[in-house]
């Protein structure tokens, strides 16, 4: 076994390692368990005063009831179209499941009732805004689920991993959602006529790298002008998919202990691994390899466009998970910043 497969295996087995006898929970406990959620050692950002009391609220609630604290996280529900490893699951998905574990770990060793960690996938909007046929976020969120499982195994009894999808786990069906997704259409647009230019530039920057502009309709043919309507249009079906009713409250304001990759006004932003904020499904997975330490991360395509001649593949002794998992590319030496 080589250097990164003994390194891979040996975070699996931390993480899956015995937890410690059970002790009764009492609210020195809930002191413990609002250290582990808020722990400088995860998270990036600070958690606001406000975010605070509610975690306090929530970990006070789930021990008095002795039920499994709730996070939840919130992402797009696709691999994007340019990334070498679409559209499945691969490493960016599994180092951020190692990162996140690692984080909940030692929550579910002092809390019983153990963990649930729900990814609520916005995917039902992908194919109209980005141009990406449904086929592929089918691909992706089917490879997404055998890696939930894995990672399951690894403590069952105190975790549970899901994937909540808008449809049809909140809505049967396009149909239902069509009355409230129109509701939040309209806010949206009126939203988006208040922004500020400078916002508002960054976020159709945002939605034109999501776009697949010779994808599953020749969009690639369209004129400049019809472009930048197709850019808007894709970031208002973008922003208003988040705003329908049984999404927002699916994890309503402190409801459930949110995550995330980067900072918002009532989350715990702890980042993808310890050392990369980019998002897994618009990110490549490597490991930095600095002498004898391995740094799991996640580049942008930008970043993994600049240092993938330097990659090398290495045996994982992770075959069992797929052809995507038999090697892992390794970078020698840091990144540059």
């Amino acid at each position: 076994m080589n250097a990164i497969a003994r390194y891979l295996a040996q975070r699996l087995e931390e993480l899956g390692a015995p937890f410690t006898p059970e002790r009764p929970i009492g609210s020195d406990d809930q002191d413990t368990l609002f250290r582990h959620i808020t722990s400088k050692k995860f998270r990036k950002w600070r958690v606001r005063p406000k975010a605070a009391g509610m975690i306090r609220t929530l970990v006070e609630q789930a021990v008095r009831e002795e039920r499994p604290l709730r996070f939840t996280f919130n992402f797009g529900g696709y691999k994007h179209w340019s990334l070498p490893t679409f559209p499945r699951a691969a490493w960016e998905e599994f180092f951020m499941l190692l990162h996140y574990l690692s984080y909940l770990r030692p929550i579910a060793e002092c809390h019983a009732p153990g963990v649930s960690l729900e990814f609520l996938s916005c995917d039902v909007i992908i194919e109209r805004a980005n141009n990406v046929a449904h086929g592929f976020q089918e691909q992706y969120l089917s490879s997404l689920r055998e890696l939930f499982a894995f990672f399951t195994e690894l403590f069952p009894a105190r975790l549970s991993l899901k994937l909540v999808r808008i449809v049809p786990d909140l809505y049967a069906d396009v149909a239902e959602m069509h009355e409230d997704f129109e509701a939040a259409r309209h806010r949206v647009m009126a939203k988006l006529e208040d922004r500020a230019a400078s916002k508002l530039d960054k976020k159709l920057a945002k939605s034109n790298f999501n776009i697949c502009w010779d994808g599953k309709e020749p969009w690639h043919t369209l004129d400049p002008e019809a472009r930048q309507r197709r850019i808007h249009e894709s970031l208002i079906l973008a922003e208003s998919i988040g705003k329908v009713a049984r999404r927002e409250r699916f994890d309503g304001l402190g409801q459930t202990i949110r995550l995330f990759c980067t900072p918002f006004r009532y989350n715990v932003a702890i980042g993808t691994t310890r050392a990369s904020i980019t998002k897994f499904w618009t990110g490549v997975g490597v490991v930095e390899q600095r002498g004898e330490r391995f740094i799991p991360r996640v580049l942008s395509p930008s970043q993994y466009r600049e240092i993938e001649g330097a990659l090398t593949e290495r045996p994982s002794g992770l075959d069992a998970l797929g052809p995507a998992f038999a090697s892992v590319p390794v970078l020698p030496g840091a990144l540059a910043s």
